[in-house]
């Protein structure tokens, strides 16, 4: 888990004014800082550059920007500056795993548990996080049960197992530990919990199962995290990929919160309804804006839009776009931006954006993961390797989108295209 620890005010927070908007800061601390554009925090780091903190957010924002080597350079800054903070060990692990870069990720780990009492439940989940990022399954799904003995309740162990276990295709074990994870939990863990079955029911391409178990999860956040909306979103996705606008407003009209606002406002511009829209998008962002500000709340509304676009086909409006966003969409803005560019046979900025999606599949991003979009994801990536003549990796790119949909119901296009894509190919 990044940011696990609340970090204390400091002399360039008072100074800082309105350059910081600080939106929401969770129980563990997790960093919620978020601001219009990095510039702020760089002019901080001029500033207090004996200060550590604002380095650390650069580094947070630039990574969620994008710009991973930028941000290492920041964090790395940080760790000469004071290298035995705790602070920094851990944001600079994260990126170098973004990087691709797994050895120095775990070292960089290492570095962090050394600095803390041991067997500090952090550096263990952390760890556990990288290996699943980098394919390594079996050690990150050690490591989780290492915390499930030692820190049972630190940060939801028993769901990222299930998750990791679904990540490595073995969506019986990811379900059993799943509903034991839901059985035990209660409140935002049965939430998450409800997320991550419905992540599992998507694996097995049972998408009314899914769908369902994303609802139930949207209707235990807004008692415990009204905030949390994930699951009213991906729950629209279900329908909006199948071609199924009408179906996601019948259901998101069930859901009194933002984010079905949201999946009404993209369902009724898939319907050519802009006027209906714009009045569900005006109600989304009324919503949102108290709980994430003006800017963010107006960057939400615009993904919506820009989604919408995409599950119409409008893909050079996708492209166009998405510029305008910050990089904190991640999985997902990744995805939707690597399909326009498939689309529209633009293959290595297709690729780019495609293997960083895939990247962000993490269970360390337990309840923001999409694991429709990793699926679309496997795709659109075979579609790209085809067309740059790399036949067995697109063979296998088909393989494990369709694994999934072996004796599915689902209604997505993908399908029978990546089957006639591996006829045309073997």
């Amino acid at each position: 888990m990044e940011f696990p620890r609340s970090v204390h005010p400091a002399s360039w927070r008072e100074a800082s004014g309105a350059r910081v908007k600080k939106f929401r800061a969770s129980e563990d601390g997790v960093f919620s800082i978020l601001s219009p554009n990095h510039e702020n925090f760089s002019v901080l780091v001029r500033q207090f550059p004996k200060e550590i903190e604002p380095r650390i957010y650069l580094g947070f924002l630039l990574r969620f920007q994008g710009k991973l080597s930028e941000a290492a350079t920041v964090l790395e800054e940080a760790q000469l500056a004071d290298p035995n903070s705790a602070l920094i060990y851990n944001p600079l692990a994260y990126t170098y795993a973004f990087q691709g870069d797994l050895s120095r990720a775990l070292a960089t780990v290492d570095k962090y548990a050394a600095v803390l009492p041991p067997n500090d439940p952090n550096p263990i989940d952390t760890r556990a996080d990288i290996y699943a990022m980098g394919g390594q399954f079996d050690k990150s799904i050690a490591e989780y049960e290492k915390n499930v003995k030692l820190h049972p309740e630190f940060s939801m162990p028993e769901m990222k197992i299930a998750l990791v276990y679904l990540l490595a295709g073995e969506n019986r074990k990811a379900e059993e530990t799943a509903r034991s994870a839901y059985r035990k939990a209660s409140g935002a863990d049965r939430a998450y919990a409800a997320d991550a079955l419905g992540d599992i029911a998507l694996g097995r391409g049972a998408f009314s199962r899914a769908a369902t178990y994303f609802e139930e999860a949207a209707r235990l956040f807004r008692t415990a995290d009204p905030h949390l909306v994930h699951g009213e979103l991906k729950a629209g996705e279900i329908y909006f990929e199948q071609r199924e606008p009408h179906a996601a407003l019948a259901r998101a009209r069930r859901t009194p919160s933002f984010g079905a606002a949201e999946v009404r406002g993209v369902a009724y511009l898939l319907s050519k309804n802009e006027t209906a829209a714009e009045k569900e998008f005006a109600a989304a962002r009324t919503a949102m804006a108290p709980v994430f500000g003006d800017y963010m709340a107006d960057k939400l509304i615009a993904f919506d839009r820009l989604r919408a676009a995409s599950y119409a086909g409008q893909w050079q409006h996708v492209i166009d776009g998405w510029p305008e966003l910050p990089g904190w969409f991640g999985q997902l803005q990744a995805f939707f931006l690597g399909r326009a560019y498939a689309e529209t046979a633009m293959w290595p900025e297709a690729e780019k954006e495609l293997r960083t999606a895939l990247a962000w599949v993490s269970p360390g991003n337990v309840g923001i993961h999409d694991f429709l979009s990793y699926e679309l994801t496997q795709f659109y990536l075979g579609n790209v390797l085809e067309h740059e003549g790399k036949k067995a990796e697109a063979v296998e790119a088909y393989r494990a989108f369709l694994s999934h949909f072996e004796h599915s119901t689902a209604r997505l296009p993908e399908i029978g295209e990546a089957r006639a894509a591996l006829h045309r190919l073997m």
